[in-house]
């Protein structure tokens, strides 16, 4: 991944914390504000609180990819498939994975 990918930036922001159930998963859409195509990658980083509980959770394919400028873009090649600007995340604990 890209450096820029990989550096966690602290702030004051309060971050909102994604519940997942014991016997399943969570989703998450992070969708694209901008006009501009803009990578994106994905990782569970967990508080302070909770660095030991972090192997009992899996992040779903896919960890990264590209949004397409905010409102999506047609697919030329198939206008079927046009190209999103968003993409769900699903968060499953470890021992949901499978179900």
């Amino acid at each position: 991944w890209p450096t820029w990918a990989t550096g966690v930036k602290r702030s004051d922001d309060t971050v909102p914390l994604l519940p997942v159930p014991r016997s399943g998963h969570a989703r998450v859409r992070v969708t694209n504000i901008y006009r501009t195509w803009e990578p994106w990658f994905a990782s569970i980083i967990p508080s302070d609180e909770a660095k030991g509980v972090l192997s009992a959770f899996v992040l779903d394919e896919p960890h990264s990819g590209t949004l397409a400028p905010r409102g999506g873009a047609n697919n030329v090649c198939d206008v079927s498939k046009p190209y999103e600007d968003s993409v769900d995340l699903v968060v499953r604990r470890a021992s949901a994975v499978g179900e």
